[in-house]
């Protein structure tokens, strides 16, 4: 499969992986074939992330940040879960990620959850044992 990064759509991608992802198999639909651009999420290196639909679809890109960004908000989750972590809501936009006694401004993402600082994301990991 070959594919390319462009940073002409305007879109940022803030998440960050958290580990390697397994590889499955897919054999894509006639449907999926048809489509001549798709819309990717990569890694820096250019490593293939996901892949859906059109690329000037909303929905495709949608899914596809959402699926970038899904690890932070796993990590989050947890951490919210574990008591390791609330939100404090400053205004539409922003607030602050609350833990192990630290506030850490943040702004809200395109789906309505708090982004992940590189420190607070560091310090989760951390507190689950993980290699940030």
């Amino acid at each position: 499969m070959t594919y390319q990064t462009t940073k002409d759509r305007g879109l940022k991608i803030e998440a960050k992986l958290l580990e390697p992802l397994d590889v499955g198999e897919y054999t894509a639909t006639e449907e999926f074939k048809g489509i001549e651009r798709h819309t990717c999420i990569c890694r820096r290196d250019g490593s293939l992330v996901a892949v859906t639909g059109p690329v000037d679809d909303r929905e495709a890109i949608d899914y596809a940040i959402l699926f970038a960004a899904a690890p932070d908000y796993a990590l989050m989750l947890r951490a919210i879960v574990a008591g390791r972590l609330r939100y404090e809501r400053w205004d539409d936009r922003s607030g602050e990620l609350c833990c192990f006694g630290l506030r850490h401004a943040t702004n809200i993402d395109d789906f309505g959850c708090p982004k992940l600082t590189n420190n607070v994301r560091r310090e989760l990991q951390e507190a689950e044992g993980k290699q940030p």
